[in-house]
């Protein structure tokens, strides 16, 4: 069994006589040539903190800089000092090291994609952090004499807040997706995907005189005929099974299945496809039009499972 675990200059392997453990022997990874032998090896449960003496100086600074000198019974800090894992330490991360890493420092050169509401949830969960952070500094300075106060970490020492988030990406690209008809505005570039909503069947479904299926076909055949390709997507896999099955029995048939974009593209015009693609809702292109489960079934429902009762119980 060989080891090479993070932080480490050379990797270990433990050479076993059945379930005998008969030696440890020390070897470069590169090489795989043995270096040397150890008598014992200790493996630690992975954190965001290394407890090293330069850590702990570091810390040990750090605390008394931003809170002053410690009390007797500070736990936090009595536990560090004496190189002890304390319980929720990561909170006080920015003590440990000299500075934060973050995503953008190791992939530095990666484009960065903004779902829609992106920076809206930024900015909200930004609030809720200093929100939370007033409310446990207000804590502590109310708190009782005797009792050791929580001492939290200003926030802007262990969070990226919007405005520096923005800052961070650099010169790196960064694109906004949306689903409104943007104007092109300023040096951003805007580029329109020519997509819309596609046909939802939620008349036919709720008309107990209309069978949705059949108004389906004749809708996937209009524009088969318009030659469009056209992809019924399904939830999961067993469901597409299903639906595809019951279009058949609808008269819709020779449909093909598809894994990817780069297989729905390929298509011919007027060709007709299944693919497992969970989506909310079905849209439409120029040259494709994609019918979601949901589109002519309806919202799905998720049943929760009851739970069995055990002999124990």
């Amino acid at each position: 069994l060989d080891l090479f675990a993070p932080g480490w200059t050379e990797a270990l392997r433990l050479d076993f006589f059945g379930d005998t453990l008969e030696s440890i022997r020390v070897f470069d990874a590169a090489t795989q040539r043995t270096t040397g032998q150890r008598k014992s090896m200790a493996l630690q449960a992975m954190s965001e903190v290394a407890l090293t003496p330069e850590t702990i100086s570091r810390f040990r600074r750090s605390y008394i800089e931003a809170f002053g000198a410690p009390q007797r019974d500070d736990g936090l800090y009595a536990a560090v000092s004496e190189g002890r894992r304390f319980a929720g330490m990561e909170h006080w991360l920015p003590f440990f090291y000299e500075r934060l890493e973050t995503v953008f420092d190791y992939l530095p050169d990666t484009p960065v994609i903004f779902d829609h509401l992106a920076h809206e949830a930024l900015a909200e969960r930004h609030t809720l952090i200093l929100d939370h952070y007033e409310a446990r500094r207000k804590q502590a300075d109310g708190a009782l004499k005797d009792a050791v106060p929580y001492k939290p970490v200003a926030p802007d020492l262990l969070y990226l807040s919007p405005e520096n988030l923005i800052t961070s990406l650099g010169p790196r690209e960064a694109i906004d997706f949306t689903p409104f008809d943007a104007p092109d505005v300023g040096a951003k570039k805007v580029y329109h995907a020519g997509s819309r909503h596609g046909r939802s069947f939620v008349e036919e479904r709720a008309d107990p005189n209309a069978n949705v299926f059949d108004v389906v076909v004749k809708h996937i055949v209009d524009e088969r005929a318009a030659r469009r390709r056209v992809v019924i997507a399904g939830w999961t896999e067993g469901s597409l099974d299903r639906l595809g099955q019951i279009l058949a029995e609808h008269h819709l048939g020779n449909l093909k299945q598809v894994v990817t974009l780069a297989e729905a593209e390929k298509l011919e015009p007027g060709q007709a496809a299944l693919a497992g693609l969970p989506l909310e809702s079905g849209f439409e292109t120029e040259k494709l039009v994609v019918v979601a489960e949901q589109d002519i079934l309806g919202d799905r429902l998720i049943r929760r499972s009851k739970r069995k009762k055990r002999p124990s119980d």
